[in-house]
Parts: structure tokens; sequence; C-alpha cells
């Protein structure tokens, strides 16, 4: 991972170290079912990072290491293609995981780019798995964020890449709309939508233009507001 600004959490005197104990996400996270004591044991390796828009976390085939628990903003996984295209896999928000393969395995199988300004912390694979070893309603959490993942997965691929252009965009549109968190959607460029659309940037961008026209979807910083009714309409056709 590049040299990032972060704040000093390993600094025992600093206000500002990572608090688990008063997280205020810490509902969202799969550290929720952890007692105190647990706290405050992984307290301490825990590095808690503000990360700019456009930065690798890591990249694939990168050693494995750690896990990465988003605290705000959005990270997209992607994939290279065999031709060399990148293809967007998942996308991630506050409360998910980032690297979970970390724990089965030595390499990164994606690379993750931060698509916001974002928050994260840093968390050793080892620490991890000591916790779900010693805490199972712990590892069960771990088990369904897997499967979160995995059901996202298919999401994306049986649902956002058949159809016509237009369909599959205002699905994508209505998925981004789901993920908002705070009243904010993450917003993709029009490669962005392409990659996980699995169309030319080009068409993609026929396709919002489309939408705008036919007032399902109004233009600001790449997408929205959105008309939810007229997407959804276009979106079952």
């Amino acid at each position: 991972m590049a040299t990032l600004a972060h704040s000093r959490c390993l600094d025992p005197h600093w206000a500002g170290r990572a608090d688990c104990r008063h997280c205020k996400i810490r509902a969202l996270m799969p550290f929720a079912p952890l007692e105190a004591e647990d706290l405050d044991q992984i307290l301490l390796p825990v590095e808690d990072f503000r990360v700019p828009e456009g930065v690798s976390l890591f990249e694939s085939g990168m050693p494995a290491a750690a896990v990465f628990a988003l605290r705000r903003g959005y990270v997209k996984l992607v994939e290279t293609l065999a031709d060399g295209r990148p293809r967007i896999l998942r996308l991630l928000r506050a409360g998910d995981l980032v690297g979970l393969e970390s724990l089965v395995g030595d390499a990164y199988r994606h690379t993750a780019i931060t698509l916001t300004p974002t928050n994260l912390c840093e968390i050793p694979a080892a620490v991890v798995l000591q916790l779900a070893e010693r805490r199972p309603a712990f590892q069960r959490v771990l088990f369904e964020r897997w499967q979160e993942a995995l059901d996202q997965a298919d999401r994306l691929i049986t649902r956002l890449t058949s159809g016509d252009a237009l369909g599959r965009v205002a699905r994508l549109l209505l998925y981004l709309d789901e993920l908002a968190q705070d009243g904010q959607a993450p917003r993709l460029s029009r490669q962005d939508m392409a990659s996980i659309l699995d169309l030319s940037a080009e068409t993609a961008s026929r396709a919002c233009s489309e939408l705008m026209r036919r007032g399902a979807l109004g233009e600001r910083q790449g997408c929205g507001p959105l008309d939810r009714d007229a997407l959804e309409t276009l979106a079952d056709s």
C-alpha cells in the first residue's frame, strides 16, 4: 500500500488513536460480537488510516497480511482480464471488510482501490484468525460476511451484465442507490460503470444520456438524482 497519512494508533498517549470500544459504526462492523477484553487486546496492532480517492490499498498478487475494515467511504475490487481490461467485481462500503482472502491465502486476489476519501482500519490477519478461534460468534460473522461478498458478486454477474445497455445502467443506478450511506451513494465514472456492466464506456455514456433525456436521471457529479420509479420500469423491461 502507498504511504498514507494515518492516525498514530500505536501511541497510547495520543487522544485520536483507535478506540474500538466506542467506534461510531461498531454495530456495522464484524467486531460487534467481541467482548471488551478482546477489543483491548486487538487495539494496539490496529492502524487507522485516512485514504484519499483513487488509492490502491493493495494489488492483485501482493502478499496478503491484513484485513481492512471500512469505516467511511467506498472501495472497488478490480480484476484485470486477459485482454488487459479492468473489471469491477464488487463495491464495498462502511462496515465491510476488504482483503478477506488474507485469512486463507498468501496473496491478495484482486486490486482494491478507493472510490472516495475513505477511513479504514488495517488489522493483521493473524489477529483476526486468533479472535475467530477464541470467539465462535465472531467466526460466524466472518462466514456471513464472506457469504455476503459472494452474493454481491453473483448479483453483479447475473443482474448487471444481462439485457440491453439501458436496462443494465438502470439496474446499476438502483443498486448504487441501495448502497448509499448517510444519504450519499457512490459516484461512478462512466468508465467504472462500463467496467461493472461489461459495456464500453461509450455505450454506458449513451445509456446515461438517454436516461437523462427521459427524466430518470439528473446529471450531478457523475450521476443523480434518480427517479426510482422510472428506473425500476426500465430495469424490469
